[in-house]
């Protein structure tokens, strides 16, 4: 029997002992234990291997073959080889060549042209004069010289300082207290500083300037030019209340500032 179908029914058996015991304490009314069989494992029988028959080879008889006949080769004669004698060739002479000399060739001389050069007269050339320019001299200017110290003297008189200066406080105190500009008093003194302006400007306009006083006096006609402003403005700010107005003027006060301090420096270079 096979060593896994033995161990198979020893199990098997065990498994019925312990069913067995099962059924019996199932089947007893008293608590009483009972000992419980312990199964003995049967071992499985030992088998001892057969065995296989071993194949006994068996030997197959080859037929004999029958010998083969070897021919006996029959002997060939050699060839016999006469040679054929060649002809005999006689060489046909060949005669020279006959060379026949190239003539002589003698060249014709050709007569040269004569050549007379025609003489080229020279060209006859007559420098124009080209006229001088005539350079103007370049005036120096002096702003310091005795003709613009002068004007600046005579601007001096002219600028309307003390008008300038009511004028400037005038319009402060208009801006600090409005209900002054209502006033005749304030309105007569403006009026009259606004007269004292005016002259001013008509008289820088008229002045003459040396070329020595050109620097100073383009300055001259700006003032001129923003006291006009200041008057026109002026007159239309107090008529009207107009607010623009006077910030017209004022602009142009601070530009009759400007110049005049402009003036003052080119003067003033001139004391150094």
């Amino acid at each position: 029997m096979p060593i896994g179908l033995s161990r198979l029914v020893s199990l098997f058996a065990v498994a019925l002992l312990a069913w067995s015991a099962l059924a019996c304490a199932s089947a007893t009314p008293t608590p009483t234990a009972t000992p419980t069989a312990t199964p003995t494992a049967t071992p499985p029988p030992t088998t001892t291997p057969t065995p296989a028959p071993t194949a006994t080879p068996t030997a197959t008889l080859i037929p004999t073959s029958t010998p083969i006949l070897t021919p006996t080769p029959s002997p060939v004669p050699a060839p016999t080889w006469t040679p054929t004698p060649m002809p005999t060739r006689t060489p046909t002479p060949t005669p020279p060549p006959t060379w026949t000399p190239v003539p002589t060739w003698t060249p014709t001389p050709i007569p040269m042209p004569t050549l007379t050069p025609t003489p080229i007269p020279s060209p006859t050339w007559t420098p124009t004069p080209l006229p001088m320019p005539t350079l103007a001299a370049t005036p120096t200017v002096d702003p310091c010289s005795f003709a613009a110290l002068a004007y600046y003297n005579r601007l001096g008189r002219l600028m309307p300082t003390d008008a300038f200066g009511r004028f400037g406080a005038l319009m402060r105190e208009g801006g600090a207290n409005i209900s002054v500009i209502g006033t005749d008093q304030w309105q007569l003194q403006v009026a009259a500083t606004l007269v004292g302006l005016k002259r001013a400007s008509d008289d820088i306009k008229a002045m003459y300037a040396p070329d020595d006083a050109q620097a100073a006096h383009v300055y001259a006609l700006a003032v001129a030019d923003d006291l006009d402003e200041i008057v026109t403005y002026t007159v239309e700010g107090v008529a009207n209340l107009d607010p623009a107005a006077m910030r017209q003027a004022g602009l142009a006060t601070s530009r009759v500032a400007a110049n005049t301090a402009s003036i003052l420096a080119i003067a003033n270079s001139c004391m150094e």
